[in-house]
This record gives C-alpha cells, sequence and structure tokens, in this order.
C-alpha cells in the first residue's frame, strides 16, 4: 500500500506537471493578478502591497497574450471560447522575444491596481520559489511558481489517503484520492499561480484534524495542531475566519459521541452559552441595522448598506445560480469562464452529484433505523456540517457584496475546494447507498477510474482549444510563450509521463477487479 500510494503520488504530479506546462499564461484563474502580488513581494521584500501593485512587464504581456481586462473585467477571452492569440510557425511565438526582452526595471515599475493583496503567506513561498530563478525570463519565474501549486496538490491527497482510512479500507481510502486529486476543476486550479492552492491544502488539513478527532477523540496534539493550522490559514487568506466555524463541530461531536454531552440540563445550559456568544458577536451588525436600517458586512469593500436585496430573495438567487452555474462550474470551467465541459459531460456530473445528496438522506435515514450509528456515521455528519458552513459563509459575503456593489460577486465552484475533501466522502457514500453492499467496493473503483477518465478528457478538452491537435502542431503551438526547458520535445515527454501514469493507475484498478473477481 505504501508503493502504491508514493506511484498515486507521482502519477498526481505528473498530471499537474502536464497541465502546468500546456496551459497557456495567464490563463488559470487570476493568474496575473497573483502572480503580481508573487511578484511584488519578491522584488521589494515587504507584504503590504501599494495601490499601484502590478508591475509594468506583466501588464505588457497581457497586452501581448490578449488578457489585459476592459473596466468590467472582460478580456478578448471572456465569453469568446472561439479566440486565440495568432501562433507562429516555430517553437517561439510572435511577441515571445518582446516579452523577454522586457527590461528588468519593469519588474519594480508598477503601473496600475491588479495584484491581489491577499495575506502573505503563500506569496512568500512562491516568492522564494521565483527567487530560484529570478535571473529568467517571466516565463521561467511564473512557470517555476506553477510547479508550487502542483506539489502542494500533491499534500492534499496524501493527507485525504491519511485520513480516509480512518473512513473506509484502504483501496477505498485511495478512492477519495483519487476523487480529490484527479477532480478536472482542482486540477486546473493548481495548475497555476495562486493562493487558493494553500488555502485549499490548509483546509483540508483542518478537516483531517477534525476527522482523527471524531474517529480517536479529542487530544492536545490535535487540538495544537488545528490550531496553527487555522493560524496559517489568517496568513493566507481573509476568509479564514470560516476555519474556525468549521472545525468547530468536530469537537461537539467528539464529546457528544463518548457520552459527554447528553440531551439534559447541561446541554440546554451549554447550547443557550453558545448561543449568547453569537448574539453577543452579531451585537454590532444587529445594533446597526437597529438604529439605521442599515448593516455592515465584513469583507466586502462596502460602507453602510441598507437591505435593498432581501435575505429570502438573495436565498433564492443563490439556490438558482448554485444549480445553473457553481455546481456545472465545480467540475470544470476554463478559458476566463468562456469553456465549460461539453454539455453532455456536465449532465452526467450534475446527476452524479445531486444523485450522491439523495444517497447520503438515504445513508442517514438507513443509519437511524438500523441504529448502527458508527465513526463513519459521524464523519459524514461532520462532512455535511462543514460543506454547508462553508456554503452559508459564502452566501453571506455575496449578500453584503450585491448589497454594497449592487451585483453578485459572482461565486464559482471552485470557491468551494477548501472543502473538498468532505464533498467526496459525501459523494462517494451516497452514491455507494444505492446499490447493494456487494456492489460499493466495485462500485468506488469505477468512480476512480472515471475520475481519471474525466480530467484526461478534461484536459484534452482544454488544450484542444488553445491548439490544434495535430502532430507536429499540437506541440510547436504549445511550446510557445514557454521556458526553453518546457518546449518540444520535452513537453512530448511531459505529456506522455502524464498518460502513462494515468493509465498505470487504471491499469491497477483494473487488476484489483480481476483479483477480486478470480478470487
Amino acid at each position: 500500500m505504501n508503493r502504491l500510494i508514493f506511484l498515486l503520488l507521482l502519477a498526481v504530479f505528473a498530471k499537474q506537471i502536464a497541465w502546468s506546462v500546456f496551459v497557456p499564461l495567464w490563463q488559470t484563474p487570476d493568474e496575473q493578478a497573483h502572480y503580481g502580488q508573487v511578484n511584488f513581494t519578491s522584488e521589494l521584500n515587504i507584504n503590504e502591497l501599494t495601490t499601484q501593485n502590478q508591475s509594468k512587464e506583466i501588464a505588457s504581456s497581457e497586452n501581448f497574450l490578449g488578457v489585459m481586462r476592459d473596466s468590467l473585467g472582460n478580456n478578448r477571452y471572456t465569453y469568446h471560447p472561439e479566440f486565440n492569440i495568432p501562433y507562429s510557425n516555430s517553437v517561439t511565438g510572435i511577441y515571445e522575444n518582446e516579452i523577454k526582452r522586457i527590461p528588468k526595471l519593469n519588474r519594480t515599475e508598477f503601473v496600475f491596481k491588479e495584484a491581489t493583496n491577499y495575506p502573505p503567506l503563500y506569496y512568500r513561498i512562491a516568492a522564494g520559489v521565483n527567487n530560484l530563478v529570478k535571473e529568467g525570463s517571466l516565463f521561467d519565474r511564473v512557470f517555476a511558481a506553477r510547479i508550487l501549486s502542483g506539489l502542494i496538490l500533491c499534500a492534499i491527497v496524501y493527507f485525504v489517503f491519511k485520513t480516509s482510512r480512518l473512513i473506509k479500507n484502504n483501496h477505498e481510502a485511495l478512492v477519495l484520492a483519487i476523487l480529490v486529486g484527479w477532480q478536472p476543476m482542482l486540477t486546473f486550479v493548481h495548475s497555476g499561480v495562486t493562493s487558493d492552492t494553500l488555502f485549499n491544502l490548509l483546509f483540508t488539513c483542518l478537516i483531517c484534524v477534525g476527522i482523527k478527532i471524531i474517529a480517536q477523540g479529542i487530544s492536545v496534539t490535535k487540538l495544537l495542531a488545528a490550531l496553527v493550522i487555522i493560524i496559517l490559514g489568517f496568513m493566507t487568506k481573509p476568509q479564514a475566519n470560516i476555519m474556525v466555524f468549521a472545525f468547530f463541530p468536530s469537537i461537539v461531536i467528539s464529546l457528544f459521541k463518548q457520552g459527554k454531552i447528553k440531551f439534559n440540563r447541561q446541554f440546554i445550559i451549554l447550547l443557550a452559552v453558545a448561543l449568547a456568544v453569537i448574539i453577543i458577536g452579531m451585537h454590532q451588525i444587529l445594533s446597526q441595522f437597529l438604529l439605521t436600517g442599515g448593516i455592515r458586512i465584513p469583507n466586502t469593500e462596502g460602507g453602510l448598506i441598507n437591505l435593498s436585496v432581501t435575505p429570502l430573495e438573495h436565498v433564492q438567487f443563490t439556490l438558482n445560480h448554485t444549480y445553473r452555474e457553481v455546481l456545472p462550474w465545480y467540475w470544470g470551467v476554463f478559458r476566463w469562464l468562456s469553456l465549460g465541459l461539453p454539455d453532455w459531460l456536465r449532465q452526467v456530473t450534475n446527476l452524479l452529484t445531486l444523485t450522491s445528496f439523495v444517497g447520503i438522506i438515504l445513508y442517514l435515514f438507513n443509519q437511524f433505523r438500523r441504529r448502527t450509528i458508527d465513526s463513519q456515521f459521524w464523519i459524514v455528519i461532520y462532512s455535511l456540517i462543514s460543506i454547508f458552513v462553508y456554503f452559508i459563509a459564502i452566501s453571506i459575503f455575496d449578500f453584503g457584496f450585491r448589497q454594497s456593489h449592487g451585483f453578485s460577486f459572482g461565486i464559482q465552484g471552485r470557491y468551494f475546494f477548501p472543502v473538498i475533501f468532505p464533498q467526496m466522502i459525501i459523494f462517494l457514500i451516497g452514491l455507494q447507498e444505492l446499490v447493494p453492499f456487494k456492489w460499493r467496493s466495485n462500485l468506488g473503483k469505477l468512480l476512480a477510474m472515471g475520475m481519471i477518465g474525466l480530467s484526461i478528457g478534461a484536459f484534452f478538452w482544454l488544450v484542444g482549444s488553445y491548439y490544434q491537435l495535430q502532430w507536429p502542431v499540437f506541440f510547436i503551438q504549445a511550446s510557445q510563450y514557454k521556458p526553453v526547458w518546457i518546449k518540444f520535445p520535452i513537453n512530448l515527454l511531459i505529456l506522455l509521463m502524464y498518460i502513462i501514469s494515468s493509465a498505470f493507475i487504471l491499469g491497477t484498478w483494473l487488476k484489483i477487479f480481476y483479483d477480486k473477481k478470480t478470487s
């Protein structure tokens, strides 16, 4: 099993390298803004960004590559899946040398506000990677930072596997690791430069600690680990306060599971105290509303706002938006939101997702009916709570944003990847509950193979929208606007490594199928 998880991690890394190499520069989510902060941190060695924070070097490259956004946030790719920059007939792009010749002084000349200005932890780490190739071109520095994102996904897969062994057997723990590691949109996010990658890792680690607390009990070591993770979370993303609300239920569940909390007078008093703390914490918001008829919601960049959008209307808007956009985008949306998965594939992923929620309701009902409440049951409950907490937090933020700006922030499926581990727990167990017990293990393996196939299909769907899928034009076009160390024929070797390693994992599952059948 140790050998298999090692090979699995190698396959994940090969996959990430391939996606990073073949996805063009500035085509992953907000990459130019995130790398802008990496560049700022690397060049000036300070954390607080100035009003003008995007370098002239990056801005110039955006103009050359057609991704410079207008006042509405759109560029030449947005809403135009057919658009591509012109390609040359060699491995060097038409404007590639011009981008390489941008003076080094332009790295510290800041021309407008675009860099993210998030907490510094990720950008400090990425700046360290950036400094290793600081004398290289913009392409060298960005694609080196992309490798860091791939390594972070490998860490996520590792912790998911180790923790999943508390829920499932070794083979199904590998299934959960594959469902997370090969999820196509998560793969896409982790192929670019973004602090989302580190926050996904930290939130996953916190969920893992919560699951261990439920399965093994509370300990000082686990609580200290959670505290350190939450502190690192606050150093990575402003929405890290959600981590506290997502972790705390694991403590309550653990105490309740051990019989230390019962539905008696003590429990009622504890609940009353918790409600009092929440009310006190909301005192400022409540007093604002009672005195002025308006509220101020943190992290929405708005002032005192009036309730022009009612909470009920926002709930209706959120549910409709979640079904129509967030859910399909969760599985894959590329090219500045202009390219989703094929319609038939989007329908399949939506159906499987919604079916898994039906299955998890049936699972909970059956557990209560049979009175077989075990650690897995409580972990499922915790998974549902953590997903719900994150969804509510994002929805409240969007409510405040709508109030202060007059339009929605534009919630995307990738925003929910910090809780992708509990999502895949629900996805797997929910679907397994809908088939006979003897088929459940095989269904898990089929889902794992399906996820690998979905990832490979999404890869060629995406890169086929940028390059001609013909030999050798594909590799020539894919070499343009890239560092020399990933141009053809190196990119051919990288693609072969990706396909061979994924095929090996698929073959391993087929062998497990065969061995089980013959035994």
